[in-house]
């Protein structure tokens, strides 16, 4: 327990140094307009207190309208689901970060997709909230976490951990 304290004050000073630091000049200009974001951590598909098992997500974003802040994206999300099932989305999504640059900054997004289950195949729509620290003008750490509802049940909930990596020319 003592050990598990003093790893997550570690965490907490160095996540506000990194904000405290100011953006690089490639992050107070311009940012490359795509990024891949893989991410792991745990599900609940039916909304239930109980976490059902691993969860995760590749998402590929591209920056929208040339607005640094605001970035489309395609997302493909798996993991366990109820009683030893299995669960996979496709979704179409929209995300709008709060500081496009600053190195620690929140973001909200939205979106909505298909989600296959072993007996059942339903549209659904998430939420998801989250923060995110660039580490250099190419990768970001991000934690995330995704409320959805498909045929009228909660779920899918996601709690996730990832890394993102930005591509592509500068304008």
């Amino acid at each position: 327990m003592p050990h598990r304290r003093r790893a997550s004050r570690r965490l907490v000073v160095a996540l506000a140094l990194l904000a405290a630091l100011p953006p690089s000049p490639a992050q107070a200009q311009h940012q490359q307009p795509w990024a891949v974001t893989l991410e792991g951590g745990v599900s609940d598909v039916h909304g239930e207190t109980a976490v059902d098992g691993l969860a995760g997500a590749l998402r590929i974003s591209r920056r929208l309208l040339g607005c640094e802040w605001m970035r489309g994206e395609v997302a493909l999300t798996g993991g366990s689901a109820d009683e030893d099932r299995g669960f996979g989305t496709a979704e179409l999504g929209i995300e709008f970060r709060l500081c496009s640059t600053c190195r620690f900054t929140g973001f909200v997004g939205g979106g909505g997709g298909f989600l296959a289950e072993t007996r059942r195949n339903v549209g659904m729509l998430r939420a998801n909230v989250g923060v995110e620290a660039r580490v250099s003008d190419r990768f970001s750490l991000r934690a995330t976490a995704q409320a959805g509802t498909h045929d009228g049940v909660r779920g899918p909930h996601l709690a996730m951990l990832g890394v993102i990596w930005r591509f592509g020319a500068t304008q």
